[in-house]
């Protein structure tokens, strides 16, 4: 299977979602891919077609290092807006509760 390159680094893309971009648009097939990296190629089509969406740490280096990509760890300035999560406060921590205490 040989994909045409169309590869752009987008900075908001998860690490996955570039690895995906970046293998669909290699000239290389899923195999040489795999065969360059000493991992199995169904590996690479599982990953490819989300049936197995995740790939051991070790396995994205090796195909980075095939593509000829460098995994860069860097911070984020904002949390993604899906992954965002905030503590809710219960009612009480807002003020809202019905009824009196008892003393």
């Amino acid at each position: 299977m040989r994909h045409q390159k169309t590869f752009q680094k987008d900075e908001s893309m998860t690490v996955s979602a570039q690895l995906e971009k970046a293998i669909a648009s290699s000239d290389m097939t899923y195999y040489r891919i795999a065969k360059d990296a000493g991992i199995d190629w169904k590996t690479i089509a599982a990953f490819m077609d989300g049936t197995r969406p995740n790939v051991s740490i070790d396995s994205v280096d090796r195909i980075a290092a095939v593509l000829g990509l460098e995994l860069v760890v860097k911070k984020r300035t904002s949390a993604p807006k899906n992954k965002a999560r905030t503590k809710k406060k219960t009612p009480a921590a807002r003020g809202k509760v019905k009824g009196r205490r008892k003393k």
